[in-house]
């Protein structure tokens, strides 16, 4: 079997194509770059501005956007369908099956692409240089969760373009932290490129999550151009909430974000990094790896750090050059 190609086809068009730095130029109201790296973000970590945001803007974008394809099943044993209460209804979603014993860790993944949805790409086998599967996680025990965002699946509402499905994936916490084999204390929010810009917003969002791990993000939703979701010219009261680059400064959790330097996002970091004004903000950048290569062997080296993140306070050790060495051997193998 292989990769379900809507999902590979989803996450090439969610590269970014646009230069990083018109774009933060533009959320910075102009700024140039020393104003850049000292403007602050409106509120020091901990206390959240996009919440906020997101709640008193009645957004125009997507509303002729959806998709009705039905949740396909998946194998039993593997991974069972679920619904959970989001903002707007029912979402739909994929959980691994509920396992006996102690409480233990969980996560959250969000898929790349602009569909917001989920397929059968998540049990499918994958080449090791296109793992977009987020397995890696389910087959080291640990319990996932892999949902549907506003307008995807049938779910109700419509496509926000990084806006309201923000709150769905705070929702889908809500829902994981209630499982029996769940510890509420150790819930963990991964993503891949447009899932990775989602998990940023929602760790700009809230201090729920033990730690976050977005792979291959974009600092503003413009950076997408004309592959993306957002339309021409749209008003910065739009675009703001949208942009992960302008609040960096008040993630609160433990923050990696990690993506191959050849052909991929990663030409967003120095912009990131001069934002994040001392936020626990880790950059990963994999000399070897590109946008997809560095997924599958960067989900294992996060499936193992989950698993020893057992103390009080999150420690999670995650090495660029461990995961740098196996995406060299996954290349070598010629598979």
């Amino acid at each position: 079997m292989k990769t379900a190609p809507r999902i590979r086809a989803a996450a090439l068009a969610a590269l970014a194509v646009t230069s990083p730095t018109l774009a933060l130029h533009r959320l910075l109201g102009g700024a140039d770059a020393a104003e850049a790296h000292s403007a602050k973000a409106s509120a020091p970590r901990g206390s959240f501005t996009l919440p906020g945001l997101r709640r008193v803007l009645s957004t125009t974008v997507g509303r002729d956007r959806r998709d009705d394809t039905p949740v396909p099943r998946p194998p039993a044993g593997v991974l069972e369908r679920v619904t959970y209460k989001a903002p707007l209804g029912a979402n739909a979603a994929y959980v691994t099956p509920v396992r006996s014993g102690p409480r233990g860790p969980a996560i959250i993944w969000i898929a790349g692409g602009f569909r917001f949805g989920i397929d059968e790409g998540f049990w499918q086998d994958a080449p090791p240089d296109d793992d977009q599967s987020a397995a890696a996680f389910r087959k080291a025990g640990i319990a996932e969760m892999l949902p549907a965002l506003r307008g995807a699946n049938g779910n109700p509402g419509h496509h926000e373009c990084f806006l309201g499905e923000v709150d769905d994936i705070l929702a889908a916490a809500d829902f994981l932290a209630q499982r029996p084999d769940v510890d509420p204390a150790r819930i963990y929010l991964g993503g891949h490129s447009t899932g990775g810009t989602l998990v940023l917003l929602a760790a700009e969002s809230t201090a729920r999550f033990r730690a976050v791990f977005a792979f291959g993000p974009v600092a503003d939703a413009r950076q997408y151009g004309r592959s993306g979701c957002l339309p021409a010219g749209i008003p910065e009261d739009e675009a703001r909430p949208r942009a992960p680059g302008a609040f960096i400064a008040e993630i609160a959790s433990p923050t990696f974000i990690i993506e191959g330097l050849r052909r991929g996002n990663a030409k967003v970091f120095p912009l990131l990094k001069r934002r994040a004004e001392g936020a626990p903000v880790t950059f990963l950048g994999i000399p070897d790896g590109t946008h997809f290569t560095v997924l599958g062997p960067g989900c294992a080296a996060i499936a193992r750090a989950i698993l020893a993140d057992t103390g009080p306070t999150p420690n999670l050790r995650i090495n660029a050059d461990a995961i740098n060495q196996q995406v060299q051997s996954t290349a070598g193998s010629g598979r």
